[in-house]
């Protein structure tokens, strides 16, 4: 088998990144670490926070977990 004819490793997780990240309204940056974990930073601030500013960067063990991490704190 010639190396252009396998798959691209962990192809599938770079999709359902990016679909997390559309189904959040484009407010975070998902990606996966080396370590097989995945993370979500957020794309900018909001002036209204105030001093109860949500955080930056959520992690979780899989998809489903960073998905229910995303939902706590909105979009």
């Amino acid at each position: 088998m010639r190396l252009i004819d396998q798959p691209l490793p962990g192809l599938e997780h770079v999709t359902e990144a990016r679909q997390i990240e559309r189904d959040f309204a484009g407010a975070w940056h998902v990606w996966i670490s080396s370590a097989g974990r995945w993370w979500a930073s957020r794309r900018g601030r909001d002036a209204r926070w105030g001093h109860n500013t949500p955080p930056m960067t959520v992690d979780a063990d899989d998809a489903a977990g960073l998905r229910a991490e995303l939902a706590n704190w909105g979009r």
